[in-house]
């Protein structure tokens, strides 16, 4: 008589799940992803679209931090933002400032440029025929009267 033998049951083990590995994957990830938007958006900006932006509470912090020739600004220029080309020369600049350009420095002349880049409260450049030429920079009023958008030859 023939005994049948019978292996013992073959265990399965549990299936190796990726999810543990997969978890500091998906953690440094999410952080991250969470750091470039705490950060905002200027590294990006930089990145794309090759310029970055800086605001300054004043003329004289402006002029601190050596980025650009500043001499049209008036001095009492309060709330400034200045987006500037990584790559090369090209620059905007809104600054609130109740006073006139100093017009030995500004002389007003047909537009024949607009800026490379456009700031949230600066106004059309398109919709005017003239501008300040004020020694490299084209310059505007501002819609409301009370500052003046700049941008690079």
């Amino acid at each position: 008589m023939l005994l049948a033998i019978r292996n013992p049951p073959i265990r399965k083990r549990p299936a190796m799940t990726k999810t543990r590995s997969l978890r500091p994957l998906t953690l440094l990830a999410v952080c991250l992803t969470g750091a470039t938007v705490l950060a905002g958006c200027n590294a990006v900006d930089g990145l794309l679209y090759k310029y970055s932006t800086t605001t300054f509470d004043d003329r004289e912090a402006l002029r601190a931090s050596e980025q650009i020739d500043e001499r049209w600004i008036p001095s009492d220029a309060k709330n400034i933002t200045l987006r500037a080309s990584t790559i090369g020369e090209d620059a905007v600049i809104l600054v609130d400032s109740p006073s006139d350009l100093n017009i030995l420095d500004c002389v007003e002349e047909p537009r024949t440029t607009a800026p490379s880049w456009r700031l949230d409260e600066a106004p059309d450049a398109y919709a005017h025929d003239t501008v300040y030429d004020c020694d490299g920079w084209w310059v505007l009023a501002t819609d409301e009267g009370d500052g003046w958008y700049g941008w690079t030859m």
